[in-house]
């Protein structure tokens, strides 16, 4: 029976080597934090099987080590845990990672808007790299730096302004956190039509939340237009993603609140360790949601993306008809009060970079396809009411782009500063047009 140690002693090596390279290969291969627990305790249980099986010792001997090591080990893990409890130390920012928008400091839980802004909140920071840096390992392209005050209402409006001839409803690329107060796009259209704007972007916002502002915040003001902003990246996801956290807010918002489950030391240390063990091997590298384009001063940049395009599938098609009864709805409320509406079209950044790509053969966004989806929102808006005034952002940013101007962050998902601009530029054209 001496070839039964070494076949025990190898099988629990290929278990725990097992544990750590499955998720590699598994279609369903859940968090990496889930991922790396799952490895670590095979690996620390498989180390003492393999000493059971191989040591010389009394197997009591090696079974009361296990127990007083296990017990060591809990032990030491709650003291630490102790810290988050008593809000001694903030593991989430200590360990870098990421804060859902409804747990961040400088916003509030909402059970209609799920998290806004506090009022006269000011959010600071600072970030090497944008979100594909993060999400996708670009290379930084700079650092980025805010520093934004909001209003009394927790929206970024200069302090004190109630009333505005156009009103922008928005996520994340209304609000332009990444860029200065005087360059966002509701200062840029401002500027270009000299009239007041008020900002009601908020970052992770979807067509729900848009519409809750629109009823709560907005009609009081009595703005002359709405300017409704279509994000076609992930407003539709953003659909399922509302009614999933409405449907029990308690529970919902209960996960953020509770402080073991939000600073516990174990928690952040895993999602930590497994971003950074795991992504070499779960995803594919940044490399292959790259793009090379020719900039207008010469030489070359390199472009990331995260949101692809394709075919669109019949659930996006039930999407878009949700997002038309929500637009359908917000128009009645508006014209009950003789304010026109705007729908603005804004594009990902493959869709404005496809045409002046060159990709890498065989990356993942060589089977991207541009869809129609554009013409399809168009159509929703022009059924519901023919004086929605419709303005598609995608071909005076794709004319930018053509002369080599970089209109969204290298690294990031947003506009650049050049974005910002061209596409409040576009708006006060097109507004001008329709008398607006």
């Amino acid at each position: 029976m001496r070839w039964l140690r070494p076949v025990v002693i190898i099988t629990l090596a290929l278990g725990i080597l097992g544990a750590w390279l499955l998720p590699a290969v598994s279609t369903d291969r859940g968090s990496p934090a889930g991922n790396l627990l799952s490895a670590l305790i095979a690996s620390y249980l498989g180390a003492w099987a393999i000493a059971l099986v191989w040591s010389r010792r009394p197997r009591e001997v090696i079974v009361r080590n296990l127990g007083l090591a296990s017990v060591g080990l809990a032990v030491a893990v709650g003291l630490v845990e102790g810290l988050a409890a008593l809000d001694l130390v903030d593991f989430p920012r200590l360990f870098g990672n990421p804060i859902p928008e409804v747990a961040r400091p400088w916003n509030q839980p909402d059970p209609q808007l799920i998290h806004i802004h506090k009022p006269g909140s000011r959010l600071t920071g600072q970030r090497r790299g944008g979100d594909l840096a993060f999400h996708l390992g670009a290379p930084p392209w700079r650092t980025y730096t805010w520093d934004v005050t909001m209003d009394e209402q927790g929206f970024r409006n200069p302090p004190g302004r109630r009333d505005g001839h156009y009103a922008m409803l928005g996520d994340s690329f209304v609000e332009g956190i990444h860029v200065k107060d005087s360059d966002v796009i509701s200062a840029v259209l401002e500027s270009a039509t000299g009239r007041a704007v008020l900002n009601f972007g908020q970052g992770a916002y979807g067509p729900y939340q848009e519409r809750v502002v629109l009823d709560r915040f907005v009609l009081a003001r009595q703005p002359r237009v709405v300017i409704w902003t279509f994000y076609e990246g992930n407003d539709l996801i953003d659909l399922a993603l509302y009614r999933d956290a409405t449907r029990d807010w308690e529970a919902f918002i209960g996960q953020f609140q509770s402080l073991p489950r939000r600073r516990m030391f174990t928690k952040n240390l895993l999602v930590s360790l497994g971003d950074r063990l795991y992504p070499p091997l779960l995803r594919r590298s940044a490399r292959d949601f790259e793009c090379r384009v020719r900039q207008a001063g010469g030489g070359d940049a390199s472009l990331y993306f995260l949101y692809g395009l394709g075919p669109l599938t019949e659930r996006d098609m039930k999407d878009v008809v949700e997002f038309g009864e929500i637009l359908h709805a917000a128009h009645t409320a508006l014209s009950a009060r003789g304010i026109r509406l705007v729908l603005a079209y804004v594009p990902t950044k493959f869709r404005v970079y496809q045409p002046y790509c060159r990709i890498h053969p065989g990356s993942a966004i060589a089977a991207w396809q541009v869809n129609d989806l554009p013409q399809r929102i168009e159509a929703l808006a022009s059924g519901i009411a023919p004086d929605i005034v419709f303005v598609d952002l995608t071909a005076s940013l794709r004319a930018e782009a053509a002369r080599g101007e970089l209109v969204y962050f290298p690294d990031d998902t947003h506009w650049s500063e050049r974005g910002h601009r061209v596409a409040g530029e576009a708006l006060a054209r097109a507004l001008s047009s329709a008398g607006l």
